[in-house]
């Protein structure tokens, strides 16, 4: 079965827009931005204690009826 990879544009837009860069939100998330970079380019997975951690409002206060848009989408093979 082929590995299924996300679509995580909307995610990083969400990043860019509450913290202004990659480096702050890997800070503030107690992350190295390598290891950030691997999960938005689907070559690490974002674990699901890590989605609920990143939705929430001190994070990126993503509503929790949001998560699916912003972690969970499919990239189109089109």
């Amino acid at each position: 079965m082929p590995r299924v990879e996300f679509d995580y544009s909307r995610l990083r837009g969400r990043i860019i827009e509450k913290y202004g860069s990659f480096t702050a939100f890997a800070a503030a998330t107690g992350q190295k931005k390598s290891n950030l970079s691997s999960k938005l380019s689907n070559k690490a997975r974002i674990s699901s204690e890590e989605m609920i951690a990143w939705i929430a409002p001190d994070k990126l206060d993503i509503p929790p009826a949001d998560l699916y848009a912003y972690f969970l989408t499919p990239k189109s093979s089109i």
